[in-house]
């Protein structure tokens, strides 16, 4: 019988169906994390315009999940695939949730926390309610977690248990756990393995598998070849961000602080590049302060 191979990913943003409002996070009421949790459980759970979490989800990172599920499929193991959900928990793609926008990272209108500390809060008590999936050991038998950083970050705590497991591999992740366990994203790949920064982890992890004749979760053998593999064919990454004038950095200032007035200018910054905008630290700061009156 062929053995099983849990895969770990996370969720996107996009969905296959229309949200309402009362399943985003950015309309619970301005109360402790733990009201707020048990909120966001008991709205969610009372959903009836439900999918599949394998129909739910969406976009191009989404698609690369079916591509790794064949992959391992085609190295002989049965995939078992769970999603990672801030909105969530933990998941089987086969269970069904309705459209819904929750998430670990900071600075959105989504943001379940405001720092690692409640992300981690958070998690731990989704985690636990009758939102996610009563899996016994989620991660028993050979486990493949492609994770992002931030996500990666919250369930920190949980992952920490999987320390040493010479069956258990990260493909992305974050620094500083299961660091032997783990291939770090790498920008420099994507020109060999091609898609978006945000599918990235998904595709290393397919190439992974493509590259085993055998698959062994030896760390420090597939470390070494994996890096032998990923020097061969890396490229630089130059980010193209577009310029725009003060007066757009302003207005777009102005319109994030009307739904985020707490929103700092660190994350501010953060939140305007990944969106795609060149602006240098300094003169962001300067009209972020002669926005909001703050230093």
């Amino acid at each position: 019988m062929p053995k099983q191979l849990t895969i770990v990913v996370t969720c996107t943003d996009r969905k296959a169906l229309s949200r309402a409002p009362r399943h985003e996070v950015r309309h619970l009421p301005d109360v402790a994390l733990e009201v707020r949790a048990r909120m966001w459980v008991d709205l969610v759970s009372a959903a009836t315009d439900t999918r599949p979490l394998a129909r739910l989800y969406q976009g191009e990172a989404w698609h690369q999940v079916s591509k790794l599920e064949a992959e391992v499929a085609a190295k002989g193991f049965v995939p078992r695939t769970l999603v990672a959900s801030a909105g969530l928990g933990l998941r089987s793609v086969q269970s069904e949730a309705p459209a819904y926008s929750a998430t670990f990272a900071l600075g959105h209108l989504d943001s379940v926390g405001l720092d690692r500390s409640q992300n981690q809060m958070w998690w731990e008590r989704i985690r636990s309610s009758r939102l996610a999936d009563d899996l016994d050991d989620p991660f028993a038998g050979p486990t493949l977690l492609v994770l992002s950083e931030t996500y990666a970050s919250a369930m920190a705590r949980e992952l920490e248990s999987l320390e040493a497991r010479e069956d258990v591999l990260v493909f992305g992740g974050m620094s500083g756990l299961l660091e032997e366990q783990r291939f770090p994203s790498d920008l420099g790949l994507r020109s060999a393995l091609g898609g978006t920064a945000i599918s990235l982890n998904l595709r290393m992890a397919t190439m992974w598998l493509q590259r085993q004749t055998t698959v062994k979760f030896d760390a420090e053998r597939n470390r070494t070849e994996w890096d032998a593999w990923a020097e061969s064919v890396r490229k630089s990454t130059v980010y193209n961000r577009q310029p725009v004038d003060d007066a757009a950095v302003a207005a777009w200032i102005r319109m994030v602080r009307e739904s985020r007035p707490d929103l700092s200018k660190t994350v501010a910054l953060r939140m305007l590049r990944d969106s795609g905008v060149a602006c240098e630290q300094r003169r962001f700061g300067a009209l972020f302060s002669a926005v909001t009156g703050k230093p």
